[in-house]
Formats: C-alpha cells, structure tokens, sequence
C-alpha cells in the first residue's frame, strides 16, 4: 500500500500522482483522458418537423444520461489507475474531485475516504509539487 497518492481532475482529463523512493524525490504519473467534448446545449427548433416542447426535453435528457455514463466510465478508468493508500487527495475545479470521491466510496469501500481540496487549473509540475506538499489530515484524540 502507498503512503499517499493525488489526483487533480476535472470532466476532461485527470492526473494521478505517486510519490516514490525513501524520500519521495521522484513521482510517478498518469494522465487519463475522459473523452468528453464541452457540453453542448441541443438548440431548441433545429428540427422543423417537431413541434418544440416535449421532444426537445427528452433529447436533452437523453444526451445528459449519455453524458453520465461517459463520466461514470471516465471514473472508473481513472479508479483502475489508482492504488490504494494511505492518504487519498482529490483536487481540482469543479464537481468531478466530488464525483470522483463519489464513485471510489461505492466501487472501493474499503479504500480509505479521499480527501477533496479545490484547485484551478494547474501544469502538470504544479500538480506534482502541490501533491508532495499535501499533508494528509490528522485525527484527533481527546488527551
């Protein structure tokens, strides 16, 4: 089992930090693409044979379960990329670090809770030194 292990993720791609040797001065990282493309919004009245209303609603639900299928695959491959540690940290912008944490707690239950921080955008070597500069929360006991 690692000591720790990090992951910044956002609904495009995500990146997997492991820290190595004694003194972690070396990582080992993945990067997994998720193949979505930016949500884009089915235009109402591009069908003319339609008449607007009901069947506009059922594509856009139609694409949004579309979209969390892929996302759920997208997790899930990034899950398989992941080993179990310690410490988990999940950060990044918007709801896929949520997500993410999510969906380990249901497919690895006996994985240790990750962690969840926001973050922006970040390079990938800002995403290393951050990941080694994370100190995993402490318990605390009554003295």
């Amino acid at each position: 089992m690692k000591e720790k292990i990090g992951v910044w993720i956002d609904h495009r791609k995500a990146w997997i930090v492991v820290p190595t040797g004694k003194r972690r001065e070396n990582t080992a990282t993945v990067q997994v693409e998720s193949g979505i493309e930016d949500h884009t919004h089915i235009a109402k009245g591009v069908r003319t044979d339609i008449t607007p209303g009901s069947m506009d609603k059922t594509s856009e639900d139609k694409h949004q379960r579309n979209i969390q299928e892929q996302l759920a695959r997208y997790y899930d491959r990034v899950i398989d990329n992941m080993c179990e540690a310690k410490s988990i940290l999940i950060f990044g912008p918007g709801q896929a670090k949520v997500e993410l944490k999510n969906r380990i707690k249901s497919q690895r239950p006996t994985w240790k809770t990750p962690e969840i921080e926001p973050a922006d955008r970040m390079t990938s070597q800002e995403i290393v030194e951050r990941m080694l500069q994370h100190q995993p929360y402490k318990t605390m006991t009554a003295a």
